[in-house]
Formats: structure tokens, sequence, C-alpha cells
């Protein structure tokens, strides 16, 4: 799981139990957010994080959240996020691969791979867009 600081996002905190969470013995550990884009007073940036939850011994989820600013240039962003969850598929080695990436980036929903299962939910606020995809561990597998 460490190795998943060297993407370029940010180190990942602790390990530790998450009591903010539904379940009691969820646990967590995320990275702070990467703010990136046109930094012009008015204009609210872009920003990036990873969010890997699981069992106390073990990760289930890795979540790779991209939060796209208001006038922002969606493509810059997009390429980050297609870049950083590269970058993420090199470490954990789940068999993402972009055209399932560019897949789900165009259709949503979610795609069953041998090893996981890619989620991507979307949001669409007043001044942000929020996309995360979710990178999710079958029941036999753990992530890390």
């Amino acid at each position: 799981a460490r190795e998943l600081s060297k993407v370029g996002v940010g180190e990942l905190n602790k390990w530790k139990n998450s009591i903010a969470g539904v379940d009691w013995d969820e646990y967590m550990s995320i990275t702070p957010y990467l703010v990136f884009g046109d930094g012009d007073l008015g204009k609210i940036q872009s920003n990036i994080a990873l969010y890997l939850v699981g069992k106390e011994d073990h990760a289930e989820t890795l979540d790779i959240v991209l939060n796209i600013g208001y006038q922002q240039d969606t493509e810059d962003a997009l390429a980050v996020f297609k870049t950083t969850i590269q970058k993420v598929e090199k470490i954990i080695g789940t068999g993402v691969g972009m055209t399932q990436v560019e897949s789900i980036l165009d259709n949503g929903g979610e795609i069953e791979l041998e090893e996981c299962i890619l989620i991507l939910s979307k949001e669409e606020f007043e001044r942000m867009s929020t996309y995360k995809l979710t990178i999710q561990a079958k029941p036999k597998d753990k992530l890390t």
C-alpha cells in the first residue's frame, strides 16, 4: 500500500480505523488532495486524491477521486485522472487497462475484470464535477 504514495498524488496517511465509516471495523488510508489547474482568482481549482479502504489486515477498495473545479479544463483534468489510474495500475497490477478506463469514462457503470471490479460514479455540482473510480477487489482477492 505504501507504494501508492509514489504515484504523485501525495503520501498515504496511516492505516487506521475509520470511526466515521458505516462499519466499525472499516480501516482506511487517504492522501491529501493534490490541487492543480488554473489558479486565477475566482476559479475553483481541480484536485485529486486516493482513498484506500478495507479491514484491519487488508485493503478491499481503492477510490481515485477527481474534482474538476469551476471553469477548469475538463480534458486536462481527465488526463491527470487517467495518468494517475495508469500509475496506480502499475503498482497494484489488477489488469485494469486504458481501454476499460476509456469505456467506463464514456459509458459509466461498472466493468468486471478477472481480479477486480471497476465502478465509476460521477456527480455534478454547481461549481464542481466529481469523478470517482473505485477499484474493488473480488471477495477472494485482496488489493494489498
